[in-house]
């Protein structure tokens, strides 16, 4: 089937933060490029009693539009 898709351990100007969740409830994760998103789950108490955040989970090369 292939690559899937390529993503890096090392940040440079050309790619995207990718951050990583862990839901304490269900043991699901969430990975999301959303700064605003990672912010809220962490700053949000009712939303942080759910959520753990676990930091950058990796580097994502940027999709040209």
């Amino acid at each position: 089937m292939g690559v899937a898709f390529r993503v890096s351990a090392k940040a440079t100007h050309e790619c995207v933060t990718v951050y990583r969740m862990h839901n304490k409830l269900t043991g699901a994760y969430l990975l999301t490029s959303s700064r605003a998103t990672t912010t809220k789950l962490r700053k949000t108490a009712a939303l942080r009693k759910k959520w753990a955040y676990e930091g950058i989970a990796f580097y994502m090369p940027r999709v040209a539009e």
